[in-house]
């Protein structure tokens, strides 16, 4: 179960959040499987934008409100960088893993954040909050990462 926090609801009213849990998943899949799947998902992406332009693309839903967010700390939305980099530069996905790779055919199909989660490590309930203070965690390539702190204050959309 995901907990969503009275501070989202009323800094992103909007906001939507889901979550899916997959089980029996083995990061071993057979590799031609995984290309094959890797190659159709991105082959339906590139169908899917044949005309493909930054600045239309950030005009629309949900592109538009992740790059305002990202606008204010004088960064970019990461995963247009990721569409970009398969429509334009013709990238494909390394070969990392067959969660981390349908992670990310997910996040750039969808445009939207994606998290991964070892569901048998979780304790409690999942809680989608806004960062009041400096927070660590370890992301998915074991790196230390910092949320926004205190974004609580700052002017959403």
């Amino acid at each position: 179960m995901i907990g969503i926090t009275q501070l989202v609801k009323s800094i992103y009213p909007k906001a939507k959040f889901g979550s899916m849990v997959v089980g029996g998943i083995s990061n071993i899949a057979e590799r031609s499987t995984m290309n094959h799947i890797v190659d159709t998902e991105l082959e339906q992406i590139k169908l899917k934008y044949p005309n493909y332009q930054r600045q239309a693309a950030l005009m629309t839903e949900p592109l538009c409100y992740y790059a305002a967010y990202y606008k204010r700390y004088k960064k970019s939305y990461h995963v247009l960088g990721q569409l970009e980099s398969i429509l334009i530069k013709g990238r494909s996905i390394p070969p990392v893993g067959a969660p981390i790779e349908a992670m990310f055919i997910a996040e750039v199909k969808n445009l939207l954040l994606t998290a991964g989660h070892d569901l048998d490590l979780i304790k409690g309930t999942l809680t989608v909050d806004v960062a009041t203070e400096c927070i660590s965690y370890a992301g998915l390539s074991g790196k230390e990462q910092q949320l926004v702190c205190d974004d609580s204050h700052v002017k959403h959309p």
